[in-house]
């Protein structure tokens, strides 16, 4: 997988495309038309302490470390010359963080949306894997969190995930069509923005590449 390839190669990698339903419709939702917007790039935020111990963050409000701070600023960089002219980032710290560093050599506006925040885990957050197997064996051997309809006590289902960053596309594709954008979001949130390109055609959301902490690519 080439990342900073255009998705739409991926896509037609991938047996996706407008040859098929690749474009047309996400569990009711429209989702954006290619043709009739800009560009819209898409990463994943800076290294967090929570990334270097394994532990799941989810919805807990982490900072960058400082190799996350210097992540952020070198993806400024590459993206200096690319005419950004919105960066749309989740509510949560450590992607505000990385849009404060990239816009040191951007200087794009910036709006929060709220559906783009990371998938709430519930009692796995805060926890490395080993320690919800010790803790929650049963819910760990169910492999809860890759259950479509169903989720850790507190947290989020996948459908419910879904349907929330669906709304957040549909509100950039609504608004800022008429601009190039940068989103700045999370690892699951990532996946689940895929699959919503995508369309249909895309049943699993882990079937969908996973952005590293600072990784970015064009989505088109």
């Amino acid at each position: 997988m080439n990342f900073n390839a255009p998705l739409a190669q991926w896509i037609r990698a991938s047996g996706f495309g407008p040859e098929g339903r690749g474009f047309e419709s996400f569990r009711g939702h429209s989702i954006i038309q290619t043709a009739k917007m800009k560009k819209l790039f898409l990463s994943r935020h800076g290294e967090t302490i929570f990334n270097v111990k394994n532990i799941r963050t989810g919805s807990q409000d982490v900072e960058l470390t400082n190799r996350g701070l210097q992540q952020a600023r070198e993806l400024g960089k590459k993206l200096s010359n690319v005419n950004i002219d919105l960066i749309i980032s989740s509510p949560l710290k450590r992607c505000l963080q990385t849009v404060e560093g990239i816009n040191k050599f951007v200087n794009a506006d910036v709006i929060v949306i709220d559906e783009l925040k990371e998938r709430c885990v519930g009692v796995f957050e805060g926890l490395t894997n080993d320690e919800i197997a010790v803790k929650y064996p049963d819910l760990w051997n169910k492999k809860i969190t890759r259950i479509y309809n169903d989720a850790p006590p507190g947290g989020e289902t996948i459908k419910e995930v879904e349907l929330r960053v669906s709304k957040g596309i549909q509100k950039i594709k609504n608004q800022y069509s008429d601009k190039n954008i940068l989103i700045v979001a999370h690892a699951f949130v990532g996946r689940v923005i895929y699959k919503i390109v995508c369309g249909n055609n895309c049943k699993d959301v882990f079937d969908t590449p996973r952005l590293e902490n600072a990784q970015f690519l064009e989505l088109f």
